[in-house]
């Protein structure tokens, strides 16, 4: 008989500590199940820095000759820092969904297994200071997760004590030998050795799953058998029993819903059968920029030693990704990180001085000559503020500062003066304006080529456009379904049109095409001339009226396919209303923002390992 698979995952992310400790519940979590996980240790992060950094800090404060140079909050210091996180998470799993659910006699040794691994970790790994710890058992799958501090002494620079992954893993003896995998990857692969010794303790094979599945385009490809199988169905009911109940408007309507759908299936189809391709990569951080890529368009991976597999159909989008990717142009990617770290700070600014003083808490170094410029921690260059363009001048920094809480302001009067289901889309904007100065999420422009501020962000965004279709529609809860009923039927309408006018437009075609011939001193059969006295097509002038006639109709063909396209394009934007809408009003909405950014920069800061 042979032994039962099982693969092993090692990940180190940002972590959700919100999401690890049951602050909120995520979609994928069963809240009846929260009872059954364990918690090994819970620990507030502040008081751990206090704890392992606080004697540290104060040497190294007594040490320092100038007031800007100490540090007043290590805490607060490592928070603004853009080379070291406050902490790190390892997120510990045997098998997946598929080989141990939860529940299941499989399931259950993954929690053995899990509970001996967590036992033994910080014993494993002095340099990692665990402060929560939840083994969860209320999701598809057993999992850990463990979240730590990294720490290093005996320190030449800076404090004796303090964070560093990387240097807390060189403690513990785990070395980049090469460029090519980091400290935390050859961590990874040590830690994955315990766990396969586990996995043989419980009569395990462990198998390598290299493989990143889109699973969404699996749910929608399956949603959409669904949805064509259901259509199908219940047009043959119509069409053979209840004819009589229907108009013809209303069997097109399904028909062409039907279409929309095998379409869907059949791109789906064609990616699914699409053959794979070897794409090799030497740099590491274009192979970021592609990793993320590639997740985002939820496309299916395999990472290799030297870089990708990926489907046949990808190949152009991860071509594009590293022909465009900023990464390449380091001096591009500095500037531009620059220019965002000041859209940033300055709401954080009350006024210009200030800014400066808040990138220098950033880890910026600033030289005050007759134009002020910056060096980012970790570049070799300073940057001119001014040459970032016209919006990081002094005199448009000062006007930014001082118009930081216009926008704001401007929300919550909307707010106050709104009702229904507007209000709701204007008082949610406000909510994501307390995440973003709550440092909850980062800050992600809608438009990349203007600076980022609370209008460009491209949450808020989407929700100012939803905010207007609401008001401009006068959309509410109560008519949103009949709303979009009345799009769908007029959609019906345009279909017949442009069927009936593209027949129209066919013949019209055939009668200037037999016409010109004739009626310009060509020949042409009896049959020809039957052919156009049948549409009264009996002279020249004739054909001229019918040559207007067909471009009239070219008109209003493109009016009415434009038409189409928006009123396509107004369907979704209904469809996502009703969608955050519900999620508003239960209470979901921010949570579910809060996760999906925290899942966001998890996949940012993955590193694979070596299976």
């Amino acid at each position: 008989m042979s032994k039962r698979g099982t693969s092993l995952s090692v990940r180190v992310a940002a972590g959700v500590l919100e999401h690890n400790n049951r602050d909120f519940y995520a979609s994928n979590v069963d809240p009846e199940k929260v009872k059954d996980n364990i918690t090994y240790k819970r620990e507030d992060l502040r008081e751990v820095y206090q704890k392992l950094f606080g004697e540290a800090l104060q040497k190294y404060n007594a040490k320092q000759t100038k007031t800007r140079n100490k540090i007043d909050d290590y805490y607060e210091h490592i928070s603004n820092s853009k080379q070291e996180k406050l902490f790190y998470e390892a997120i510990i799993q045997f098998g997946d969904k598929d080989t141990h659910s939860v529940g299941s006699r499989d399931g259950e040794n993954a929690k053995q297994m899990l509970d001996k691994y967590m036992k033994s970790f910080e014993e494993r790994n002095p340099n990692l200071y665990v402060f929560n710890a939840v083994l969860h058992m209320d999701e598809a799958t057993p999992h850990l997760h463990i979240d730590f501090v990294p720490f290093a002494t005996n320190q030449a620079k800076g404090l004796e004590t303090r964070v560093s992954l990387k240097r807390a893993l060189e403690s513990q003896d785990v070395h980049c030998k090469n460029k090519k995998y980091t400290e935390r990857q050859q961590w990874a692969v040590k830690e994955k050795i315990l766990m396969k010794n586990l996995a043989h303790e419980y009569d395990y094979e462990v198998i390598n799953k290299g493989i990143h599945r889109a699973h969404l385009s699996v749910e929608e490809y399956k949603s959409a058998m669904r949805e064509i199988e259901n259509l199908q169905s219940h047009l043959q009911q119509v069409q053979v029993e209840n004819v009589n109940n229907y108009s013809a408007e209303d069997i097109a309507a399904m028909k062409n819903q039907l279409y929309e759908l095998k379409q869907k299936l059949q791109d789906s189809e064609t990616k699914a059968n699409s053959p794979i391709v070897e794409i090799e990569m030497q740099s590491d951080e274009k192979i970021e920029d592609v990793r993320e890529t590639l997740v985002a368009n939820k496309v299916v991976f395999a990472e290799t030693t030297h870089g990708f597999s990926v489907p046949e159909y990808a190949a152009p989008l991860v071509s594009d990704t590293i022909k465009n990717s900023k990464l390449a142009n380091n001096f591009g990617r500095i500037r531009d990180r620059v220019a965002l770290d000041i859209d940033e700070a300055i709401y954080f600014s009350q006024d210009y001085e200030k800014l400066l003083e808040n990138l220098q808490a950033k880890g910026y170094e600033i030289k005050r000559n007759k134009h002020i410029a910056v060096r980012p921690p970790g570049a070799e260059r300073f940057v001119r503020l001014r040459s970032l363009g016209e919006y990081y001048t002094e005199n448009a920094l000062r006007f930014r500062i001082e118009n930081r809480e216009k926008f704001q302001n401007a929300c919550h009067a909307q707010t106050a003066n709104t009702f229904g289901m507007e209000r709701e889309f204007n008082a949610t904007i406000g909510n994501v304006i307390v995440l973003f100065y709550d440092k909850q999420i980062q800050p992600y422009k809608a438009n990349y080529s203007e600076p980022y501020t609370f209008r460009n962000d491209y949450r808020i965004a989407g929700l100012l456009e939803c905010a207007k279709l609401i008001s401009d529609d006068g959309v509410t809860a109560d008519n949103i379904q009949s709303k979009s009923a009345d799009v769908k039927t007029r959609n019906a309408e345009i279909y017949k049109q442009l069927k009936q006018l593209e027949t129209a437009q066919k013949i019209r075609k055939d009668l200037i095409s037999c016409g010109e011939s004739v009626y310009s001193g060509g020949t042409a059969s009896d049959e020809t001339r039957a052919f156009l006295k049948s549409y009264n097509i009996e002279s020249s002038s004739d054909i001229e009226n019918l040559q207007t006639t067909f471009a009239e109709c070219e008109s209003t063909l493109q009016e009415l396919q434009s038409e189409l396209t928006d009123n396509k394009a107004k369907l979704r934007s209904y469809d996502k209303i009703s969608s955050m809408y519900e999620d508003m009003k239960y209470g979901n909405y921010i949570n579910k923002l809060i996760n999906e950014e925290r899942e966001r920069l998890a996949v940012r800061d993955e590193r694979e390992v070596i299976e």
